[in-house]
C-alpha cells in the first residue's frame, strides 16, 4: 500500500504546486526546404513556469531539429534569448530569424535549442490560478514553509521529503525534518510535527480517525516520488533456482486465500479477528474493516495480478535513488525480481 504523508488537524501541502509547469506539444514539423531539396524536421515544446499563484515567471519553446544530413538550420521566431543545448555553435539572429551553421564533420542527428519568450504564455487557452489554505482558512504559499514533519530517520524518507517539496517549490531548508522513529501515530496526535512519512494509509489513517482526529493525507507518488512495492516476499536465489515448487506453493496459498477474501469479506475479516493477538497487538472491527476496503481495490487490477511486480517499478526506484545520492552508482535491478506463478 503506498505510503501517504498526513497531518493531524494541520495540513502540510493542500494544493498539489506551488511552481506549475504549463506544456504544449506540437507535433513534427517540417521547415523550410534548404539546398538541394531535403528538409530538416522538428518538434516543438512551450513550458511555461509559473510563481505560486499562476503568475509566469519564465517561457521557452525547446524545439528539436532532425538534421537530416542539413548543416544549415533557419529557425523562425520571436525570442528574447536563445540557447544551444546541444553544442557550442552560436546562431546569427536578424529580424526574427536564427540560423545555426553546424559542423558538416561532426553533424549531430538530432538539433537542441531553447528561445525564451513569454508571448505563448499569454495566448494559452487557459488561465491560471493558485489558492491555499491552512486548517480551511485561506493563507499564503510561503506560509505554509517552515513546518516540522516526522519521519523514521531514514536516508530514503529524506530523500522522500526533499523530492515532495521541491515538487511545490520549497527545498528541504525550508522545512524543519524530526527523527520521530517508529512513534508515527504518537508524534502526529501529541503535535510533536505538524505531518508524518511513511504511515500506511489502510492503517493509521482509519486508526486516528476512530479516535477522532481529523486526518489529511496525500500520496508522495504525487509529487514526485516514484511507485514502490510496499511490502514483498523476499527468498534467496538458491531457493528460487533450485526449490521454485516450495515458494510457488507458497504464493497460491496466499492467493487462495485473497480470492476467499474477495468473495467472502466478512467471513475473511471474522476469521483475522478471531486469530488476533488481543494482548500484545489487539484490532479493532471497524479499523480493519475500513482497512480492507482500501486494500482490496489496489491489491489487483486489470494490470496486475495479485503478488505479481513490474520490473521496472523497481528500476524506477534505482533509477531515483541514484539521481538522488542515494545510491553511489547506477543500478540494474532486474535481477532481483521474479514473478514465479506466471511462468
Amino acid at each position: 500500500m503506498r505510503n501517504p504523508v498526513k497531518t493531524a488537524k494541520r495540513q502540510l501541502l493542500r494544493v498539489g504546486s506551488c511552481a506549475l509547469s504549463a506544456l504544449m506539444v506540437l507535433g513534427s514539423i517540417p521547415a523550410a526546404a534548404i539546398g538541394d531539396g531535403v528538409t530538416a524536421t522538428y518538434d516543438e515544446a512551450y513550458y511555461a513556469m509559473t510563481d505560486y499563484y499562476g503568475n509566469l515567471t519564465d517561457g521557452s519553446v525547446v524545439k528539436s531539429y532532425r538534421t537530416n544530413g542539413i548543416s544549415t538550420l533557419t529557425d523562425y521566431g520571436d525570442y528574447d534569448e536563445v540557447i544551444n543545448l546541444t553544442d557550442g555553435t552560436e546562431p546569427t539572429r536578424t529580424d526574427g530569424k536564427t540560423v545555426f551553421q553546424l559542423d558538416e564533420s561532426n553533424l549531430p542527428g538530432t538539433f537542441y535549442f531553447e528561445g525564451k519568450t513569454a508571448k505563448p504564455f499569454e495566448q494559452l487557452p487557459w488561465t491560471l490560478s493558485v489558492s491555499y489554505t491552512l486548517n480551511g482558512v485561506p493563507t499564503k504559499a510561503e506560509d505554509l514553509a517552515g513546518k516540522k514533519i516526522g519521519y523514521s530517520g531514514t536516508a530514503l524518507s529524506e530523500a522522500q521529503i526533499a523530492s515532495m517539496l521541491k515538487n511545490v517549490g520549497l527545498s528541504a531548508d525550508d522545512c524543519q525534518f524530526v527523527d520521530v522513529g517508529f512513534d508515527l501515530l504518537t508524534a502526529t496526535t501529541t503535535g510533536q510535527v505538524d505531518a508524518t512519512t511513511g504511515n500506511m494509509v489502510n492503517h493509521e489513517v482509519p486508526q486516528l480517525e476512530e479516535e477522532g482526529f481529523d486526518i489529511n493525507y496525500f500520496y508522495p507518488t504525487d509529487y514526485g516520488v516514484p511507485q514502490s512495492y510496499e511490502l514483498v516476499f523476499l527468498a534467496g536465489k538458491d531457493a528460487v533456482d533450485n526449490n521454485p515448487e516450495k515458494i510457488e506453493k507458497f504464493l497460491r496459498a496466499c492467493r487462495k486465500g485473497f480470492d476467499f477474501m474477495k468473495e467472502n469479506p466478512e467471513e475473511a475479516l471474522q476469521i483475522l479477528l478471531d486469530h488476533q493477538n488481543e494482548e500484545n497487538f489487539p484490532l479493532s472491527k471497524t479499523v480493519e474493516t475500513k482497512s480492507m476496503e482500501i486494500l482490496l481495490p489496489v491489491m489487483e487490477t486489470e494490470d496486475a495480478k495479485f503478488l505479481s511486480q513490474d520490473v521496472s517499478v523497481w528500476q524506477n526506484n534505482a533509477d531515483w535513488m541514484y539521481e538522488n545520492g542515494i545510491l553511489k552508482e547506477k543500478a540494474d535491478v532486474s535481477f532481483l525480481v521474479k514473478n514465479l506463478l506466471d511462468e
